[in-house]
């Protein structure tokens, strides 16, 4: 992924590296977020296809492994 750095202080930051500490630290972080949780939230309700739906179509909710309380 890239940018560019617009003004003045996005500038300064990117000749400082500060935008790519940014990332890898927010990396880490979510990263360590992942490995510590206890147990699955259970937020994902769906099942796996064997293959893979059109981009952009969700699941009929007249499935029954698709709860119809949770919508994307």
């Amino acid at each position: 992924m890239s940018w560019a750095p617009e003004g003045f202080v996005e500038k300064v930051g990117a000749v400082l590296n500060l935008d790519e500490m940014a990332v890898e630290r927010d990396l880490a972080m979510f990263a360590t977020f992942i490995a510590d949780r206890p147990a699955p939230t259970g937020a994902w309700r769906c099942r796996v296809a064997d293959e893979p739906s059109a981009p952009g179509v969700l699941p009929s909710t007249e499935d029954p492994g698709v709860d119809p309380d949770i919508r994307l």
